[in-house]
């Protein structure tokens, strides 16, 4: 019960953390063919996050086909958390299952290239992310 009440705990952080906003001329270059979506393909690490996202050292890993891995240690425990992402304008919408529950969250992306994400939730609360070679 408290490892499965930890995982819903941990996939909260994950989405809450996500949640983002760019700049109006970043927003042209997040299209589903091309451009962001192929720059954001493969692991990400998270090297600086704000209380209440995502413990740092975090590893997301955006996938071909929608799909998104989320691993975290909380405690002494590593715990994988799967799901879905869709990219639009300077937005990504994640929808993430922990147990019987699911997790949707649309987040913005605040800065994306070859080695750096950095992604905001409507409350501000950021996330950096560096890529993970």
């Amino acid at each position: 019960m408290t490892s499965v009440r930890s995982l819903l705990v941990l996939a909260a952080i994950c989405l809450q953390a996500a949640g983002l906003r760019a700049d109006d001329d970043r927003d042209r270059r997040f299209e589903t063919s091309g451009g962001a979506a192929e720059l954001i393909l493969g692991k990400w690490t998270a090297t600086k996050a704000q209380p209440g996202t995502m413990p740092e050292g975090t590893v997301i890993e955006f996938m071909r086909g929608g799909k998104i891995r989320v691993v975290a240690k909380h405690g002494d425990q590593e715990m994988t958390i799967d799901g879905t992402y869709k990219l639009g304008h300077n937005q990504c919408t994640l929808t993430m299952k922990a147990g019987d529950q699911e997790h949707k969250q649309t987040i913005t992306i605040k800065k994306l290239d070859a080695t750096r994400l950095s992604m905001a939730d409507k409350d501000g609360n950021a996330v950096d992310l560096t890529r993970k070679k």
